[in-house]
C-alpha cells in the first residue's frame, strides 16, 4: 500500500471497503420513500426517530416486523411500541405490523417481503446509529436472497447518546459486538460484505 506524507501527517492512499463503507453510509442522507421500517431493539428508544420521519411524511406507512421479547437485551416486544406509534398519533391501517422477526436478519428479510407484496421500492431503515451498519448489510443481504432491488435509506436515531449506560450496555461498546457480529453472521450468508454494501450505496446513488 501507497503511504502519502503531508506535513509531518502520514495517509494511506486506500482505505479498507470496511473504512468506505462506514464512511459512506454515515453520511447518507434519509429521503422520501414507500415505508419506514422500525427495527427491535434499544428499548424504546428508536420511537422518536420514527415519530420524526412519519410526522414530517417521508413515508406513509410503518413496517414493524420484530417478535423478540428479551429486556435484558433491549428488545422490547413489538406490540408496546405498536402501542407508542399509535399514542403518539400514527393510524393503525398505517402500520404494518407482524410478529415474525426474532432477529434482524428475520427481520430484513420479512421487511423485504412485505414491500415486494405490496409493490414498494424504497424502504427508510431506523435503528440506533450503533445496529445501523450490521442492519443495513442485512438488508442487503435480504435482498440478495430474495433477488430484489429495493432502495434503502439509513434513518439512525442520530440523538442517541454513545457513552450514557443503558440497561443493556453502553452504544459504544455495543459497537465493537456489532462489528463481530458482521464478521459471525456473514459466514450464514445473512450479512452482505462491505464491498457489497458499497455497491449498493453505489448503485442507488447513480443507477436506481
Amino acid at each position: 500500500m501507497k503511504v502519502l506524507q503531508f506535513t509531518g501527517l502520514t495517509l494511506t492512499e486506500h482505505l479498507s471497503d470496511r473504512e468506505r463503507f462506514i464512511a459512506c453510509l454515515s453520511n447518507q442522507i434519509a429521503k422520501p420513500g414507500d415505508a419506514i421500517v422500525l427495527m427491535q431493539g434499544d428499548g424504546h428508544h428508536r420511537i422518536c426517530r420514527t415519530m420524526q420521519l412519519f410526522d414530517a411524511g417521508y413515508a406513509p406507512n410503518i413496517i414493524l416486523v420484530g417478535s423478540a421479547d428479551n429486556r435484558g437485551y433491549g428488545s422490547y416486544p413489538s406490540r408496546e411500541l405498536l402501542a407508542l406509534l399509535i399514542e403518539e398519533g400514527v393510524a393503525r391501517e398505517a402500520v404494518v405490523f407482524d410478529e415474525t422477526g426474532p432477529h434482524t436478519w428475520a427481520e430484513a428479510m420479512r421487511a423485504v417481503e412485505i414491500a415486494l407484496e405490496r409493490g414498494w421500492q424504497k424502504l427508510l431503515i431506523v435503528s440506533s446509529p450503533h445496529h445501523m451498519f450490521r442492519a443495513y448489510l442485512t438488508f442487503v443481504a435480504a435482498l440478495r436472497e430474495q433477488n430484489a432491488e429495493l432502495i434503502l435509506y439509513p434513518a439512525p436515531a442520530s440523538e442517541l447518546p454513545w457513552f450514557t449506560p443503558t440497561a443493556w450496555g453502553i452504544r459504544v461498546e455495543l459497537l465493537d459486538q456489532e462489528f463481530e457480529r458482521i464478521a459471525e453472521y456473514g459466514k450464514k450468508g445473512h450479512v452482505a460484505t462491505f464491498a457489497e454494501g458499497l455497491a449498493h450505496l453505489r448503485w442507488q446513488e447513480l443507477e436506481a
